[in-house]
């Protein structure tokens, strides 16, 4: 699975959580177990998302390494 994918699917997933999540909400019923598996797709969905401003980020990290 590429990385858009990964991404397309875990955005769904998160969106149908969210659904799922204001349900019981508005039901007043307890949604600790959605709320756990809601921080964990953003934890996956963080690392599926490309970082495109990698190479800035390291090459600041090693300009101050040399600098400092």
């Amino acid at each position: 699975m590429s990385q858009h994918q990964a991404y397309k699917v875990i955005v769904g997933e998160i969106e149908m959580l969210n659904k799922e999540i204001d349900m019981k909400i508005i039901k007043g019923l307890s949604y600790a177990d959605e709320s756990r598996r809601h921080k964990t797709l953003l934890a996956r969905l963080k690392h599926a998302t490309p970082d495109r401003s990698w190479w800035f980020k390291r090459s600041v990290n090693l300009i101050s390494a040399l600098v400092f």
